[in-house]
């Protein structure tokens, strides 16, 4: 699903994700910080960030707030999109 600015929408960019970028997506959804997710997965929090920075710029977004926002618009585009249907 496109977006009327043509570009891609946030629901096909996460889909460009690995599946740990995924799974960090979400986590970042719940607000967790890098040292929860880094505990989660038993990783450094440097590896953390890492996935985090990787989620960011595939997204292209640049904080945790603007990516909450933006998948929850395009939460919403989507839900209105079924309900045409």
């Amino acid at each position: 699903m496109q977006q009327k600015t043509g570009r891609p929408s946030e629901a096909d960019s996460v889909m460009t994700l690995t599946p740990r970028e995924q799974e960090v997506f979400h986590m970042l959804l719940r607000s967790m910080k890098a040292k929860e997710i880094a505990a989660e997965f038993s990783i450094t929090v440097w590896g953390a960030n890492y996935f985090i920075k990787q989620i960011y710029r595939k997204l292209n977004v640049n904080s945790k707030t603007q990516l909450i926002l933006e998948y929850f618009d395009c939460r919403q585009l989507i839900e209105e999109e079924e309900l045409k249907k």
